[in-house]
């Protein structure tokens, strides 16, 4: 059964997105939507707080590619980048609310947006589901770093 992500992008991005289109930008930029959310995944032993499974974890810092979002009351976190992600490597970390981690990504090639459905369980930073332009990901094999 296909699960279906978050809700698409918030007010505030589609303005930062508006904003840098009618920037002046050259017509070979291109901008790619990377948002998702964070949820507690099964275990939970952090002394500084504690989730139960599935629920949304706020207030935690998302930094990948230059860029950062803090995730909100729902764990919904995005930003635009103009990187060529072409199958690279990347490397977001998790700042807050008792989180400090790494995790590596694999995202391939991307036209429009890229969904990431992370889930934190052990001060360890998973991802349970991606969607590249709409299409279900696989590529990517526990690369979660501490």
């Amino acid at each position: 059964m296909k699960n279906k992500l978050f809700p698409v992008m918030s007010a505030a991005l589609l303005s930062l997105l508006f904003l840098s289109a009618c920037g002046g930008s050259s017509s070979n930029d291109k901008s790619v939507i990377i948002e998702g959310d964070l949820n507690q995944g099964a275990s939970s032993d952090h002394k500084l707080f504690k989730h139960s499974e599935g629920e949304h974890i706020g207030e935690v810092e998302i930094c990948a590619l230059g860029e950062c979002s803090t995730t909100n009351t729902e764990g919904e976190w995005g930003f635009a980048t103009s990187e060529d992600l072409n199958g690279n490597e990347v490397s977001f970390k998790f700042t807050g609310h008792g989180i400090d981690t790494t995790t590596i990504v694999k995202i391939p090639d991307a036209e429009e947006n890229v969904l990431i459905k992370f889930v934190h369980s052990a001060n360890v930073v998973t991802i349970a589901e991606m969607l590249v332009d709409g299409q279900e990901d696989h590529s990517n094999h526990d690369h979660a770093h501490e």
